[in-house]
C-alpha cells in the first residue's frame, strides 16, 4: 500500500512513497510585536503584514522492495534504490518555471496539496546496504512562471 505520492504537473511522472518515518505540516503566519516602553507581555500590540504559510516536510525510505514506484507512469520501471534515485532527482524535483506538485497523503492531505518543492534530500546509510533516507520539503500554494 502507498502511503504518500507525489505528482509532478509537467510531465504528470508520480512518485510513490512507502515506509513513510516522519510527516510535518507546519502552517504559519508572522505576526510583528510592538511592545510598549513599562508594558507588560499582555499590552503589546501585534500587527500582522503576512498571510499565512504551509509547508509539508515528508521523510520516507527509498528501497527496492519490488514495486514500480512511479505507478506506471515513466517510460519503464523505477524499482531499484538506484533507478528511484535517479527518478527522483530527474524526473519529479525538475528545475521548470512554471513546475508545481501535488503532495496526497491519507490522513493529512487527502484531497491533495498542490505547491512547489523546495528541498530533496538524499541520506545514504553506510551501514544499511540498499537503503536510502528520502526527505521532501514541500511549500503549498501557487507557482507563478
Amino acid at each position: 500500500m502507498t502511503d504518500a505520492y507525489i505528482v509532478n504537473s509537467t510531465n504528470s511522472y508520480k512518485y510513490n512513497m512507502d515506509d513513510i518515518a516522519d510527516l510535518n505540516d507546519k502552517q504559519q503566519q508572522a505576526v510583528m510585536e510592538f511592545p510598549l516602553p513599562e508594558s507588560k507581555a499582555v499590552d503589546n500590540l501585534l500587527f500582522r503584514f503576512d498571510g499565512q504559510t504551509n509547508e509539508a516536510k515528508l521523510t520516507f525510505a527509498i528501497i527496492n522492495n519490488g514495486t514500480d514506484r512511479s505507478g506506471g507512469t515513466y517510460g519503464s520501471t523505477v524499482i531499484t534504490v538506484a533507478q528511484q534515485l535517479t527518478y527522483l532527482k530527474t524526473y519529479i524535483f525538475t528545475e521548470g518555471a512554471s513546475t508545481y506538485w501535488t503532495l496526497t497523503e491519507a490522513d493529512l492531505f487527502s484531497g491533495g496539496i498542490t505547491g512547489a518543492i523546495i528541498d530533496l534530500t538524499l541520506k545514504k546509510f553506510p551501514a544499511r546496504p540498499g537503503y536510502v533516507e528520502g526527505t521532501i520539503t514541500f511549500t503549498v500554494g501557487t507557482v507563478s512562471s
